[in-house]
């Protein structure tokens, strides 16, 4: 992914900042988060949209919550926005408008993903 593609997916200050968390001294710290980010954001999305497929929208509403932090917390700006909305349409039970929303986080995080591992290295 060029440099380009990722100042779109991803806020680079936040990046920055992520990679000098562990300063010279454990540079694989911002690996571990990256690492860490997308374990968890797979298994949020399954559980979301288990929890969609159960119509239970405040477990939708309890994952996207946890998914809009997280992606907040590794720059991915847009992808948190998406999430937030998500939590909004599980506190107005609006499940239909969910599966719409939840299809096009599940594409973000492809590129959101992509990114981050190319932050890596």
């Amino acid at each position: 992914m060029d440099p380009t593609n990722r100042a779109n997916v991803l806020d680079l200050e936040v990046i920055a900042t992520l990679k000098a968390l562990g300063g010279e001294d454990e540079p694989e710290l911002f690996i571990e988060l990256v690492d860490l980010f997308i374990e968890d954001t797979c298994q949020q999305l399954e559980q979301v949209s288990a929890a969609l497929g159960r119509g239970d929208p405040d477990e939708v509403r309890r994952r996207a919550h946890t998914l809009k932090s997280s992606c907040a917390n590794v720059g991915a700006v847009h992808m948190a926005q998406n999430c937030f909305q998500l939590e909004q349409l599980a506190v107005a039970e609006e499940l239909n408008e969910i599966r719409g929303l939840l299809e096009d986080v599940q594409t973000e995080f492809v590129d959101v993903k992509a990114a981050l591992l190319s932050e890596k290295g």
